[in-house]
């Protein structure tokens, strides 16, 4: 009995029937129940009488001629349409963002895009034989809709429900992609101010033991950077003039990716530093492993949030590109060479930063180190007056830190004048050379208006390659270091003796050492 229980929570995640009824009283099914029976036994309904459907309209056929199109008609196929539509993208959330770990939330968005895609075709194939209406197809929907009330009943419910648990995972797609489970915090938030009891338990995937034991997992086999093209598909969507409605989720998804990094970097440290050989705590000081765990992995926090514009900012500078050249022709060729100029200017001077972030980060950790040991050994400098020295030697450090900062400023700077100013170079010299190359370039407002809206299409995404770029540096730098502390040598447990002490033997150890 606990293998088949065992093996139906593997495919379902819970096996009853019914959850927590809401404060109303009227009872709440459980996920299980909406994802398998509501929608299993809708489904054989359809498929069951689908031969009747298809016989009874063969056999209309033969009596009757095709219906001319109608506004009703058109709205069934399109209602269909949708959701088949609806059932696809939840299908690809499911496997896009492995949202779900259970087999039947994987399986009823297809039984529902096959009954849905069928039903379209049905609708045609009736009007092809001359059946006006069909009791089969309108008991199905009937069926699947009085089957849909209690998700759609639980969904409208959830902003209002008071519980800890997170509702995200028990959510649909479209409460999913509206974020509307969230609601419930910003208006708490809007009388009061918010408590840790007002918030939600993390979700089991975001805690930091399953964190680290996957770090673990994907770490001890080899060094696997964390992987963030599950969202690809969803940058995509939402460069295509979706935006409104994809922009919320695609950031939603990148923050808790990047949390969930940070989470299991500052666990993997933390660890790390419990199992530092003596050798390598010479080397690890406590700066250093400060810095880590404050700047570099804040760094890859950082960094992941903006991963998508590795793609997502050439393709917008190249789509604007193209455009402007078919609006201006061969006139935008010096606009189009400024902007490749900008190309090995950014990747210069990521190289020259990136040797400065080194050193900076090699003085940072050296000046915390020192910082920590003056601290530590407080009493000893005042005995014998070594405040001052100290002093001037921390001071000194942070004078070398402070000048690598601002050459790297200087230069970020000048980059990022180049790069906002890039658009009005281009505008400037594509409009010039399409006024004097030809008297018949005439620059009217059609023209100069539709360029324009190029070239400050043009201006988001170089401002943001470069933020990119300089970040990357950064990161960078980054997982060189930590890569060099979590690859440091560890202690030998090998080589310490454990024995099992009985609770008699602690008790005396216990009180011969309290006495």
């Amino acid at each position: 009995m606990s293998t088949k229980n065992g093996t139906w929570a593997s495919f379902c995640g819970d096996g009853g029937l019914f959850k927590q009824p809401f404060p109303t009283g009227m009872p709440n099914l459980s996920v299980c129940t909406q994802h398998t029976i509501l929608v299993w036994a809708p489904t054989a309904f359809f498929f069951v009488l689908l031969p009747f459907l298809v016989w009874q309209a063969k056999h209309n056929s033969r009596r009757y001629k095709p219906l001319p199109w109608s506004f009703l008609l058109i709205v069934k196929i399109l209602l269909c349409v949708l959701m088949v539509g609806i059932s696809v993208c939840l299908e690809v959330f499911y496997i896009v963002h492995h949202s779900s770990s259970h087999t039947a939330d994987y399986i009823y968005p297809i039984m529902l895009i096959l009954v849905f895609g069928i039903s379209a075709l049905l609708h045609l194939f009736r009007k092809s034989t001359g059946l006006v209406t069909s009791g089969i197809q309108h008991n199905s929907v009937l069926v699947f809709l009085i089957c849909g009330l209690s998700e759609f009943y639980q969904w409208i419910r959830t902003g209002h429900e008071s519980q800890a648990h997170s509702p995200e995972l028990d959510s649909s797609f479209p409460n999913r992609l509206t974020i509307w489970w969230f609601n419930k915090i910003p208006w708490i938030g809007s009388r009061k101010d918010l408590e840790p009891d007002d918030l939600y338990d993390l979700n089991q995937e975001m805690t930091t033991p399953y964190l680290t034991e996957l770090w673990e997992e994907k770490w001890n086999p080899r060094v696997e950077t964390p992987k963030t093209d599950r969202i690809y598909f969803i940058k995509l969507i939402q460069e295509v003039q979706l935006r409104s409605l994809i922009i919320n989720s695609y950031f939603y998804i990148m923050v808790e990716i990047s949390v969930k990094i940070q989470t299991a970097l500052t666990a993997a440290v933390y660890k790390k530093t419990l199992h530092l050989s003596n050798s390598a705590r010479r080397e690890k000081t406590v700066g250093e492993i400060v810095n880590l765990m404050a700047i570099d992995i804040e760094r890859f926090q950082i960094i992941t949030q903006q991963i998508q514009q590795f793609w997502s900012g050439p393709y917008q500078i190249i789509f604007a590109l193209v455009y402007l050249f078919i609006t201006l022709g061969y006139s935008a060729i010096p606009g189009i060479v400024i902007m490749i100029i900008f190309v090995p200017l950014n990747i210069f001077s990521s190289v020259i930063v990136k040797k400065w972030q080194m050193e900076q980060m090699k003085l940072k950790d050296e000046r915390t180190k020192m910082v920590n040991e003056v601290l530590n050994g407080i009493k000893v400098i005042k005995l014998y007056a070594w405040e001052i020295p100290m002093e001037e030697h921390i001071e000194n450090i942070r004078q070398k830190e402070l000048a690598l900062i601002r050459k790297s400023a200087m230069v970020r700077n000048v980059i990022d004048s180049f790069n906002t100013s890039s658009p009005f170079l281009v505008a400037f010299f594509s409009f010039g050379t399409y006024v004097l190359t030809s008297k018949s370039h005439e620059l009217t407002a059609q023209i100069a208006f539709v360029s324009l809206t190029l070239f400050n299409q043009l201006r988001s995404p170089m401002t943001v390659v470069a933020f990119f770029i300089n970040q990357l540096i950064q990161a960078v730098v980054s997982n060189k270091r930590l890569k060099e502390f979590l690859v440091a040598d560890e202690l030998d447990n090998s080589t310490v003796e454990r024995t099992n002490v009985s609770d008699s033997r602690f008790q005396r150890i216990r009180k011969i050492v309290h006495f």
